[in-house]
C-alpha cells in the first residue's frame, strides 16, 4: 500500500504527497530512546498540531540478545501516535554513528563480537573518537557478518510493523 511519495510538477517542482494529498513535513524530534515514556512528547506535538513525530529507534532496543526481539517499547510509541492522530518518522540508530559504534545505540552482543569490528593493517583494533562517549571501537563498514546482523534487526522490526 503506497502512504507517501515525491510527486513532481510539470514545471520540476516537486512535493511530498500524503495518502493522495499534498503534506507539509512538519516533525517534533526527539532524540530519547524508546524506554523512555513518549508520552509528554507526543501530547506535545499534537497540542502544537504538528503531523509528525519523529524519535530515534535503538537497535539495542529491539534486540537486546542475538535473534531475541522485544518491541515493547516501539508498540508503545505507535499506539501513541495513533491515539493523537499522529504520524511517525522512526530514525535507525544501529551500530555506526560517525564512524564508530555508539554504546547507547548497538547491542551489547554487537560490541562483544570481534569480527564487526574494523582492524589495521596489522590486525589490530581501530579506536574511533566517539565524541561525547569518548574512545569507542571503530566498526567495520565492510563487514558482511555485521551487515546480515543489522539487516536482520530491520526486516524483523519492519515484519513487525507490517
Amino acid at each position: 500500500m503506497l502512504v507517501s511519495r515525491v510527486v513532481r510538477t510539470e514545471k520540476g517542482k516537486s512535493y511530498l504527497e500524503v495518502d493522495g494529498k499534498p503534506f507539509l513535513y512538519q516533525v517534533v524530534q526527539s532524540w530519547y530512546p524508546p524506554e523512555n515514556d513518549f508520552t509528554k512528547y507526543i501530547q506535545g506535538t499534537a497540542d502544537l498540531e504538528y503531523p509528525v513525530f519523529s524519535f530515534w529507534l535503538y537497535w539495542r532496543q529491539i534486540e537486546p540478545k542475538q535473534g531475541k526481539f522485544d518491541f515493547s517499547a516501539v508498540d508503545q510509541v505507535i499506539d501513541l501516535a495513533v491515539k493523537h492522530n499522529l504520524r511517525l518518522d522512526v530514525l535507525w540508530s544501529g551500530s555506526m554513528f560517525c564512524d564508530h559504534m555508539d554504546y547507547r545505540w548497538a547491542p551489547e552482543w554487537v560490541f562483544n563480537n570481534d569480527k564487526f569490528k574494523l582492524r589495521d593493517k596489522d590486525g589490530n583494533l581501530v579506536v574511533a573518537n566517539g565524541y561525547d562517549m569518548g574512545p569507542c571501537p571503530a566498526a567495520d563498514p565492510l563487514s558482511e557478518d555485521l551487515f546480515e546482523a543489522e539487516k536482520a534487526a530491520t526486516i524483523a522490526l519492519l515484519d513487525h510493523l507490517e
